[in-house]
């Protein structure tokens, strides 16, 4: 009897208190090790999403400015006195900053103007997707106030094609839109204007006041000796592309972020990446006026490019934020560079 009672006998206290102890300390350890990890897999986290933002962003740049001057005239284009960029349907985002010697250039460098003194830059070239074949105008307006383009369906390399292989000039995904911009040309010159409405039977409505105040009295013939076009002139649609940071809900609001926006023409701009600490361009030029051969300069700030016709290399530097502060209450920033040689910006040979 007293041998089976003492074997129903159970824990001490002191064994339980020790058993009790030694638990704790091994969950406390199992914890700390999640913790641990979990901030390791957090943080990881934080810079795997601003690399790809920053990445992201940089390759759309990048696809831009590999396309900057495609189709381009090489001295750049002439526009009116007061012609701007980065401005949208209801706004302009850069305060209406116009154009260097009143001259549309391929690149157009812009230092400090963006939010929190960020850099922006302006890509142009010669958009391929527009399904109109435009080398002869049908009619243009005698006040330049509207042109009326071929009405054919053609296929992306200009080809006449019927439907769905051929797209016409209202085709809903590349056709005309109010707030793309066409560059017209003949014998005289060039000239850009924006497309204020878009109609029936081919005409397109060049009306003043457009957002980029490109189109004046006679806008069409802005570069014509004789202020009106012959009856052949040729017709592009081009893209005028700005990137910059702006604050986004602006001002007054109040909890804004900046945001690395992507203008096109007259276009409503649109996000690219959130967080946008720094955006900065640097420029390669190449002065063929100066000494025997020419000056190369390297990595330029855009306020000391006098001549947007010299560029020879963009290089790009942009600094993001973490949306949210790592497990130790702090915002993590990463800083990606990349660097493009537009093939179509005018080459010299600085090593002959």
């Amino acid at each position: 009897m007293k041998t089976a009672m003492a074997k129903a006998n159970g824990f001490t206290l002191l064994e339980a208190l020790i058993a009790t102890v030694v638990a704790v300390i091994i969950l406390s350890a199992a914890i700390a090790v999640f913790k641990s990890t979990s901030d390791v897999n957090r943080i990881g986290q934080l810079r795997a999403d601003m690399q790809q933002d920053a990445r992201g962003a940089l390759n759309i740049i990048n696809r831009d400015l590999s396309q900057a001057a495609t189709g381009m005239p090489p001295a750049g284009i002439p526009v009116p006195k007061k012609a701007v960029f980065a401005c949208g349907p209801t706004q302009c985002y850069l305060s209406g900053t116009g154009y260097p010697n009143n001259i549309l250039s391929s690149v157009v460098p812009d230092g400090a103007i963006g939010a929190n003194g960020t850099d922006a830059i302006t890509i142009a070239y010669v958009d391929a997707t527009w399904p109109v074949n435009a080398k002869d105008l049908v009619a243009i307006a005698p006040n330049g106030g509207a042109i009326t383009v071929n009405q054919g369906s053609f296929d992306p390399n200009g080809n006449p094609a019927p439907p769905p292989a051929g797209r016409d000039y209202r085709d809903p995904v590349v056709g005309t839109q109010v707030g793309d911009v066409l560059l017209l040309q003949n014998n005289n010159g060039p000239a850009v204007v924006t497309v204020t409405g878009v109609a029936g039977g081919g005409v397109l409505t060049l009306a003043p006041a457009d957002p980029l105040l490109l189109n004046t009295p006679g806008a069409a013939a802005l570069a014509n000796k004789d202020k009106s076009f012959p009856a052949k002139t040729g017709a592009l649609r081009i893209n005028i592309v700005t990137y910059f940071v702006s604050i986004f809900p602006p001002p007054p609001a109040v909890g804004g972020v900046p945001v690395l926006m992507r203008q096109v023409s007259a276009h409503t701009a649109v996000p690219v990446a959130e967080n946008a600490q720094t955006l900065q361009f640097t420029y390669d030029t190449f002065d063929p006026a100066v000494g025997p051969n020419g000056t190369y300069t390297s990595a330029l700030p855009a306020n000391a490019v006098n001549d947007s016709s010299q560029i020879r290399k963009v290089s790009m530097s942009l600094t993001l934020r973490s949306a949210y502060p790592d497990p130790q209450g702090v915002y993590r920033t990463l800083t990606v560079n990349s660097a493009v040689a537009p093939r179509d910006l005018s080459f010299s040979d600085r090593y002959q």
